[in-house]
């Protein structure tokens, strides 16, 4: 971990939400990773809304040697805005934001990092992919719904491992679902985007269905990017298309 005196290269930002993993287990694997990049490092939990039993996991963690920064909502405000919320706090030029729960392999962060020397944006694909029929379908319909209304085409938007140049927060405000959408707002201001494929963590796994909201939610979320993108400049031509 860096000391306080040393300039910070990468920044890593956690939202935690309500799915979460055990967070001393996270730190260790996400240390791990980091400490392979070979620089100084921040590492910083921001946690969405109350979450007593988290943070105290992470004042545990403080008490040690680590140095981690803990920011707190005072309610569930998402995880674009807790994203946004670490930013204000980072001082790298490099962040990464990693979910609260294992969804890649933390080994592999020096690949994405890595692959910002050609790009502005890297973010993660787990592959190979684990997850059943049904999850393939939903994935499959949520990317080629996307790919109609934007022109763009991903694989893993669901996956929270990005590494990106801190310009490309400074550029864009995020607030609401709008992380799952970052790499089409970055497409938008002109910045580099990049798919990198990443080992899938074995620990991450989702069993069922979501609730319906969710689906609703992510339905309008990709409506909303769509009007973002292409109206936002000249938004008379939406109602002129509707008229």
């Amino acid at each position: 971990m860096n000391d306080q005196a040393d300039p910070v290269d990468v920044s890593l930002i956690v939202p935690v939400g309500r799915r979460q993993a055990d967070p001393a287990q996270l730190f260790a694997e996400y240390r791990a990773g980091l400490d392979a990049l070979g620089c100084h490092y921040e590492m910083i939990f921001v946690l969405d809304g109350p979450n007593e039993k988290f943070a105290a996991g992470l004042k545990a963690l403080s008490a040690g040697p680590q140095r981690i920064t803990v920011v707190s909502l005072t309610r569930v405000f998402g995880e674009a805005t807790a994203i946004m919320a670490g930013f204000e706090q980072a001082k790298g030029q490099v962040i990464v934001t990693l979910p609260a729960y294992f969804q890649v392999d933390a080994m592999e962060l020096p690949k994405l990092v890595g692959a910002l020397d050609k790009c502005d944006l890297a973010i993660a694909h787990r592959w190979p992919r684990a997850g059943g029929v049904f999850e393939r379908l939903r994935r499959g319909a949520f990317h080629g719904l996307l790919k109609a209304v934007t022109g763009l085409r991903f694989r893993d938007l669901g996956c929270g491992a990005r590494a990106l140049d801190r310009r490309v927060l400074e550029e864009i405000q995020l607030y609401g679902d709008q992380h799952r959408f970052l790499p089409v707002l970055a497409d938008r201001k002109g910045f580099k985007i990049a798919e990198i494929d990443v080992r899938q963590s074995p620990k991450d796994h989702h069993e069922g269905f979501y609730e319906p909201r969710v689906y609703t939610r992510g339905l309008l979320d990709i409506f909303t990017v769509f009007f973002l993108v292409r109206f936002t400049k000249k938004p008379l031509r939406f109602f002129g298309m509707i008229g």
